[in-house]
């Protein structure tokens, strides 16, 4: 059983622990203000904020910074088992902006050859450990990622932080 929370959005502290469930509901605040249910088994029910191999875009009132602080705050602390439920299927599209980023990613080749064909009704679900290894999102410090985004934005350097890989990304991945 669920229980609402009413949480501001533009607070990504805030937390209740439900006592009539067993859930931890957070408000994780970012391509849209909207609150987020964390089972305490090892699931995410992520709406908009993190698809499979992706992340929320920000244009319906989300911010980019608000957007990397809970990828970085609240999504990769998330143990590799937690099994992702997103509010979308972009699983295609997403690891095609992954092999565009990142051409030598074995794992996102072999995964959308193997699913380019899934029933929809019978989608993929991934854990965290495969959003580790296929989404771009998380993979900030691959040095293939950070040449290939040096390539289309010169003044990064060879080592740019974890803030401005990601935020890069996310533009690009906005006209993409």
């Amino acid at each position: 059983m669920w229980t609402a929370v009413s949480a501001p959005a533009t607070s990504s502290k805030s937390e209740e622990r439900s006592s009539s469930s067993a859930s931890i509901h957070r408000a994780i605040p970012c391509a849209t203000f909207a609150c987020c249910r964390i089972p305490t088994g090892p699931a995410l029910f992520s709406g908009d904020t993190l698809f499979n191999a992706g992340a929320g875009n920000c244009h319906n009132g989300g911010h980019p910074d608000e957007l990397f602080e809970t990828f970085e705050t609240q999504l990769k602390s998330l143990p590799d088992d937690t099994a992702i439920y997103p509010g979308h299927d972009y699983l295609l599209n997403n690891l095609g902006f992954t092999l565009d980023r990142e051409p030598d990613n074995e794992v996102a080749r072999r995964m959308i050859r193997d699913y380019e064909n899934q029933d929809p009704a019978n989608a993929l679900v991934t854990s965290m450990a495969d959003e580790r290894e296929i989404n771009t999102f998380f993979r900030l410090q691959s040095p293939t990622v950070v040449a290939k985004l040096a390539e289309e934005f010169p003044e990064l350097g060879d080592n740019p932080d974890a803030r401005t890989v990601f935020l890069k990304l996310r533009e690009l991945r906005n006209s993409w």
